[in-house]
């Protein structure tokens, strides 16, 4: 599953891949087509999203000193479910 997850988080990155941040704030938009899964085993996929920012250089790594702070978010949409990945630089407000 690592391999795939990796490989789609980085196709879904092409259109910022020239995109470099120092320190960042994310927010994660999580959109499941139905309540079946739980929370916490949704947002694993963290993982995948923050290493595939990492090898495609959008950061430099995705530890303490760039990632600032991220936030979890869970919506529902059963026609279109997706992962929206909201990135800020420090000084910007989270408008989402």
């Amino acid at each position: 599953m690592s391999r795939d997850a990796h490989m789609l988080c980085k196709l879904g990155m092409i259109k910022v891949r020239d995109c470099r941040i120092d320190k960042v704030k994310i927010v994660f938009r999580w959109i499941e087509p139905n309540r079946r899964r739980d929370k916490d085993n949704i947002s694993f996929a963290k993982k995948f999203i923050l290493d595939s920012l990492q090898e495609v250089g959008i950061i430099k790594n995705d530890g303490w000193d760039e990632i600032i702070s991220f936030r979890d978010e869970f919506y529902l949409d059963r026609k279109n479910p997706r992962v929206e990945v909201y990135i800020f630089a420090p000084d910007e407000k989270e408008m989402v």
